[in-house]
């Protein structure tokens, strides 16, 4: 937690996200921790409180995967 408060506090920090199967990839905008101490780590708004660059990527790059739009080794197999 202290290089992610350091990383945040010196800009570093610019996205994190959550990915799971369900959901796909979803943004992180707050990090609460110690909470008896109110500490928090905000992290930069993207427009429409949403993915941020790397997010977006890898999030279009899953979609068009499971939609068959890019060809991943493994990922399907085609029914006949």
């Amino acid at each position: 937690m202290s290089d992610l408060r350091s990383w945040a506090d010196s800009g570093r920090l610019l996205e994190i996200f959550g990915v799971g199967t369900a959901v796909a990839v979803a943004p992180v905008s707050r990090i609460g921790y110690e909470p008896w101490k109110g500490k928090e780590i905000v992290l930069p708004a993207y427009e429409g409180g949403g993915l941020g660059p790397v997010g977006r990527a890898l999030y279009a790059t899953l979609n068009d995967i499971q939609m068959g739009k890019l060809e991943f080794e493994g990922w399907s197999v085609k029914l006949e």
